[in-house]
């Protein structure tokens, strides 16, 4: 029988189906773990899931055997093929190892890679998805947000960029591509004056940047480089503006 038929519930009561002794461990996960209702099933968070290797795509299983990882925890392998500058290269994705946090919904190590359609080589990409690594780019100068006054940006990068494999420079990894420019403002302070009142006027101007082009990331020796030479950065001054501070006694 399994564990989660093990225990059924009926309104506010727990009828066991198994010996005491063991229906008294399972009790106390209930308790520790909670339980929930998904149609008429007792469940009890989520449990590791695995594949057999058998199941993966060629591309995939020379992944797995190259880089070692553990073939008996193997939950997902994906691959797909791409033409990167006249060579062709699989873009593989694994998930794999010891499922971490399972009451919560289990998740995995992850490896993606490209590798050569004729298995001549294998090359780590950064992750752990092409997706992932545009929120990385928040932290990078072209995009970093400031502590400027009033900053605000139109849109997400998420939702302006497309990410694809690439090659550029003999490196492969992802290009991420702005479908429009990706605009920022926010109020530049030239003078400050004090007024009788106890009032800070600031007068500045409205600074707007516009970002646009494309990016390119790959990994070297599991370091993720950047590559911003394609980006095209301009930027604007508004009109004259006044933002007004009050000052408060301690």
């Amino acid at each position: 029988m399994h564990v989660l038929n093990a225990v059924k519930v009926y309104g506010d009561k727990m009828l066991c189906l198994i010996p005491l002794k063991s229906c008294s461990i399972i009790l106390l996960l209930f308790l520790i773990f909670g339980y929930g209702t998904k149609g008429s099933a007792q469940e009890i968070g989520d449990i590791p899931a695995y594949i057999d290797l058998s199941s993966c795509a060629d591309p995939a299983q020379y992944a797995i055997q190259e880089r070692k990882l553990p073939m008996r925890q193997i939950h997902s392998c994906q691959s797909s093929l791409e033409r990167l500058q006249g060579e062709e290269f699989y873009i593989v994705r694994i998930e794999y190892g010891s499922a971490q946090d399972c009451p919560a919904g289990c998740f995995y190590e992850h490896f993606l890679a490209a590798v050569k359609a004729d298995k001549s080589a294998m090359i780590e990409l950064p992750g752990p998805t092409a997706e992932h690594i545009v929120s990385l780019l928040y932290a990078e100068s072209p995009f970093r947000q400031t502590h400027a006054r009033d900053y605000q940006c139109l849109g997400s990068l998420e939702s302006l960029t497309e990410v694809k494999a690439a090659k550029d420079d003999g490196h492969i990894g992802w290009q991420i591509k702005l479908a429009r420019p990706y605009e920022c403002s926010w109020f530049s302070g030239e003078r400050t004056t004090v007024t009788q009142d106890n009032k800070l006027v600031h007068t500045g101007r409205i600074m707007k940047k516009f970002v646009n082009g494309s990016v390119f990331v790959y990994l070297d020796n599991n370091a993720i480089r950047w590559g911003f030479d394609k980006l095209v950065m301009r930027q604007t001054e508004g009109r004259e503006e006044t933002r007004i501070d009050v000052i408060t006694k301690k």
